[in-house]
């Protein structure tokens, strides 16, 4: 009945589901991968996966991405279990400020409470669950891949604010980066409420 086919199961798949398609006018193709929890559309470019070598589909991408294809080379594979909070900490608070730490939380849809904790993690004795760590991750590869960098006085009044009447302002130097545990915030508004 079956002659011929390895998979039985691909005879019911849509024909399509493996085909690229464009999304925005870019070609993506799908990775089913263990480093994905729903099969994923990424771009169809050497940034996301490998080409094959040699044989009949030398030149070609291969069918998964580069994070599936090194998943298992990877210190800490799979998403279950813990991992301490002080080695994911210097990546975490690169993305605390870029976007401010409500909107990291947010993204990545963590509690403010966990982030805190990261950032505050002074030895190995705290861990964190391996799906936090990924969530997080993911979004500061998001935001360094599109260069996203907020100044501080819009983190510090809310990017998401529906008051918010004016667009966002551009970064331009040094002081215009949020830092969270900075004292320079504080000593601006100690100096502000002076001058009333």
């Amino acid at each position: 009945m079956y002659e011929g086919v390895q998979d039985p199961g691909a005879l019911s798949r849509p024909r399509n589901t493996f085909r690229p398609k464009k999304i925005k006018g870019v070609r993506h193709k799908i990775c089913f991968g263990p480093a994905h929890d729903v099969p994923t559309w990424l771009p169809a470019t050497d940034k996301y996966f490998y080409r094959h070598k040699s044989g009949r589909k030398q030149g070609m991408l291969v069918s998964r991405c580069l994070l599936c294809v090194n998943w298992d080379k990877l210190d800490s594979p799979g998403i279950s279990g813990t991992v301490s909070a002080r080695s994911i900490q210097p990546f975490v608070t690169e993305l605390v400020h870029r976007i401010g730490k409500a909107e990291a939380a947010r993204r990545a849809e963590v509690s403010p409470t966990t982030l805190l904790r990261i950032l505050r993690a002074t030895d190995n004795s705290i861990m964190i669950q391996k799906r936090t760590v990924r969530a997080l991750m993911l979004q500061v590869i998001s935001a360094r891949r599109k260069n996203e960098v907020y100044h501080r006085a819009d983190i510090l009044g809310g990017l998401r604010s529906k008051k918010r009447k004016r667009p966002l302002r551009p970064v331009t130097s040094q002081r215009d980066l949020y830092k969270p545990t900075g004292d320079s915030d504080l000593a601006l508004r100690k100096i502000s409420r002076d001058r009333k």
